[in-house]
């Protein structure tokens, strides 16, 4: 209404009733998506914006507590989508993780 651009999905908004969860995505993706990073037996990092809205401290706890030695690196001045946010210094992390 006021013009600026938005991400289309959200998935509060399925909680919030405002659409139906087989529409767009499906919450339960994010259920099983736990149960598969139990399986993860290779390095783990996470990324994480600090203005992100989406992945919360109680999911950084959660992933510490079922992969102990992954690691998470918070990226300052970016939101949820550290790759449009801050592209270069994602890149420059990924680079540093990887070599």
């Amino acid at each position: 209404p006021d013009g600026r651009w938005t991400w289309r999905w959200d998935p509060t908004r399925v909680e919030r009733g405002e659409v139906s969860p087989g529409e767009g995505h499906d919450l339960e993706f994010f259920h099983s998506a736990w149960d598969a990073i139990d399986r993860i037996g290779v390095p783990l990092v996470l990324y994480k914006g600090s203005e992100s809205g989406v992945v919360g401290d109680e999911d950084v706890e959660e992933l510490l507590r079922r992969c102990p030695d992954a690691e998470v690196v918070v990226v300052p001045g970016a939101g949820h989508s550290i790759q449009g946010d801050k592209p270069v210094e994602l890149a420059d992390l990924m680079e540093e993780f990887l070599i």
